[in-house]
This record gives structure tokens, C-alpha cells and sequence, in this order.
């Protein structure tokens, strides 16, 4: 797969811009999946090169890390009949030693609570409940130009699935 976002704003006078953000091309193997349960455990690599525009600079002047990520992964997601868990761990590594190196890991959990045939107008209903934790290998300092402390995030939602689009909502 390819990654290329592309932000456009607009706004008054000096508030619009518009700008191509960094290119991800992104690696992907299913070690294991099995077809009649829908079970997996895959793995994969991102890259992202720096190819956006724009630089960012501290405040002492100094230029932020704009540097290449590697990104390597593995993850798996388990079906129980209408239930399902799912997890992925991952490393964000950078090629500059300035910038911050990631350890996240995830686990999601989900639940069909409705389903329906696919001539209804709404097919199924899925509420869901994930955990993200992002640890920083490097750059734990708060008094450096570059800082990043743990993080732990909980989300909360439901998928509304219908014939053929997704509306999904969540609180993080």
C-alpha cells in the first residue's frame, strides 16, 4: 500500500494552506489465516520517507527532525462468533537519533450486537473498546528539544455498517 495525505485549508487571509505530507509505502504478510474462521496473525513494514514540505524549527532556531521511519509490526485479530479481539504491536524507529523511537502496542475488542441480511438498510451494529499504549524508547528527557513522555489512550465506540458504507463514532 501507499500513504500520501494531502492537507487543504482554507481560511482567511494567511490561515489557508495547502501542503503534501511525507510518502508511506507500506509492506504487508499474513503469517497465518485461516479462511472458514476469519482468524489472522500478520506482519508487515512501513516506511515513510520525509517528502512533505514545510520545516518545523525549535524554539532555541534549530531545525526539527524531519527524518525516515521505519516502521515494522505484527498483529493478529481472533473471531468468537460475534465477538472478535485484535491487537498489534509496532516499533516507530526514525533514521535521525534526534527524533523519538515508539514501542505502541494495541488490543481491540468488538461485539456484533445487531446484524441483519444485507437487503436491511442497517446490517449490523458493532460497539467497540480498544487500548493504545505508546512508549518512548529514547527522548524521555522534558527538558530536550524533542520529548515524549508514555501515553495511554482508551477508546470507546460503535461501527454502524450499512449496505454499503461504515459510520463509525468513538470517544477517545
Amino acid at each position: 500500500g501507499i500513504r500520501l495525505p494531502f492537507v487543504q485549508q482554507y481560511g482567511p487571509f494567511g490561515f489557508g494552506s495547502q501542503e503534501v505530507g511525507d510518502l508511506t509505502v507500506i509492506l504487508k504478510y499474513a503469517a497465518f489465516y485461516n479462511r472458514e474462521t476469519g482468524n489472522a496473525v500478520t506482519g508487515g513494514l512501513a516506511i515513510t520517507a520525509p517528502t512533505g514540505g514545510g520545516t518545523a524549527y525549535f524554539a532555541d532556531g534549530t531545525e526539527a527532525p524531519h527524518s525516515t521511519l521505519l516502521q515494522p509490526w505484527v498483529g493478529f485479530v481472533r473471531l468468537f462468533g460475534r465477538g472478535y479481539i485484535q491487537g498489534i504491536s509496532n516499533l516507530i524507529a526514525p533514521t535521525d537519533s534526534r527524533d523519538v523511537t515508539l514501542w505502541g502496542n494495541s488490543l481491540g475488542v468488538g461485539y456484533q450486537l445487531y446484524r441483519s441480511d444485507s437487503r436491511a438498510f442497517l446490517t449490523s451494529i458493532v460497539p467497540i473498546a480498544e487500548i493504545h499504549v505508546r512508549t518512548p524508547l529514547n527522548q524521555r528527557d522534558i527538558s530536550g528539544n524533542v520529548y515524549f513522555q508514555d501515553q495511554v489512550n482508551v477508546t470507546v465506540g460503535s461501527h454502524f455498517r450499512f449496505n454499503r458504507f461504515v459510520i463509525s463514532g468513538a470517544v477517545v
